[in-house]
């Protein structure tokens, strides 16, 4: 075999490997009930902001703390605990995606 081959051979098998690796990172698409069900495991979920119940932010206490509910497809309610800065125009956003876990009765989001 010649030594082009070899090396295309390793660099196959490398490329492979990379991305078997990086496909456990991936999280995927689901509702409060189904992260629920795989409690531990990221997941991004898709939902509205329930209006009628209250947001939890003070800047002046923890600028790095925001608590909201958010409304899922299914219609689950869940309480969501952002460890970030409210964002900007928050209430007037129609959708909002949220990337975490569920842990306890709350979900943790680690990015909106």
């Amino acid at each position: 075999m010649k030594p082009l081959h070899i090396i295309s051979l390793i660099v196959i098998a490398i490329t492979i490997g990379t991305i078997v690796l990086l496909s456990n990172d991936y999280t995927t698409y689901e509702s409060f009930s189904g992260a629920r069900a795989n409690e531990g495991d990221d997941f991004h979920v898709v939902g509205e902001l329930v209006k009628e119940k209250p947001q939890e932010y003070n800047p002046q206490k923890d600028a790095n703390l925001f608590v909201f509910y958010m409304r899922d497809q299914e219609g689950t309610e869940q309480r969501v605990v952002y460890r970030g800065s409210k964002p900007d125009g928050f209430e007037q956003t129609e959708k909002i995606v949220v990337s975490g876990e569920i842990k306890g009765d709350e979900f943790i989001a680690e990015k909106y």
